[in-house]
């Protein structure tokens, strides 16, 4: 059976809320991947939104020169961030 039959059967074995959904999400990927992703399924070349990176490029972007931390330092760094931004928000 073809993909798009299979996709019409489930359709419409769906209650009306959940075909609302399913219409969405594929409207979603649709929009996620746009139309070229049709024509690469049919053969043609699929190309890349980025071009490849290195580890090497991405950790000079981080600023800290200071002593190594531990898994647990950086651990406690980022609770008590949390802890910061939690105590600092307007919760009326």
């Amino acid at each position: 059976m073809p993909q798009t039959e299979q996709i019409t059967e489930i359709y419409n074995h769906l209650p009306r809320t959940a075909q609302q959904e399913a219409l969405d999400f594929m409207l979603f990927l649709r929009q996620r991947y746009g139309e070229k992703q049709n024509s690469s399924v049919m053969g043609e070349k699929n190309t890349k939104p980025f071009p490849p990176t290195r580890v090497e490029d991405g950790i000079g972007c981080v600023g800290y020169n200071g002593p190594r931390k531990s898994l647990e330092e950086m651990q406690q760094g980022i609770d008590a961030e949390a802890k910061r931004q939690w105590q600092h928000e307007d919760r009326s």
